[in-house]
């Protein structure tokens, strides 16, 4: 052994062979844990990091979704007016079907992309879905019923909503950078 080292440790002449491999054995032994350490630490980083953007990237696929399904529930609500005014009843209640769908497609898919903040567009989405349902019973169960008795509260309702969609298209378009 190198007598700087025997000197620097305090080590005596007795110094054998096998007491330097012990040594350089725990040296590489704490080395070797010491790159461990460093490199669960880099994966952990590394995870968090995966996992902030797996949480951009849902939130901007639930973002889409609702850029594409908003828009439909003004189309799906003209269709509803147009049968409403021609006074078909079965293509009214078939409308109505779809109206109550799209509705509760995008109460979900609001929800996802702001659980609190549009909390109250999701509660009239769900009851207008369940109205639109209602009236569609009605009006394919009880024809002598008047549809517009009928149709009245949903028809008051689909303008609010509409407003409500344009309203979320806007500000997801503006919060996402597509304007």
């Amino acid at each position: 052994m190198p007598q700087l080292l025997i000197d620097v440790l305090g080590l005596d002449e007795r110094w054998a062979r096998e007491d330097s491999w012990q040594l350089v054995t725990a040296v590489v032994t704490v080395g070797g844990f010491y790159l461990a350490w460093r490199q669960l630490s880099r994966t952990a980083t590394a995870q968090e990091q995966s996992n902030l953007l797996l949480t951009k990237v849902q939130r901007r696929l639930v973002i889409n979704d609702l850029l594409l399904l908003l828009p439909r529930i003004q189309e799906v609500e003209d269709d509803v007016h147009h049968k409403f005014a021609g006074n078909d009843r079965p293509r009214l209640a078939s409308s109505l079907v779809g109206y109550a769908q799209l509705c509760t497609e995008v109460a979900v898919a609001v929800s996802q992309s702001d659980p609190d903040e549009e909390q109250d567009f999701v509660e009239m989405l769900e009851n207008v879905s369940l109205l639109a349902k209602r009236a569609k019973g009605e009006l394919l169960t009880d024809p002598g019923r008047d549809q517009v008795v009928i149709m009245k509260r949903i028809l008051k309702l689909m303008p609010t909503v509409s407003t409500r969609s344009h309203t979320l298209i806007a500000r997801l378009k503006r919060e996402s950078g597509d304007e």
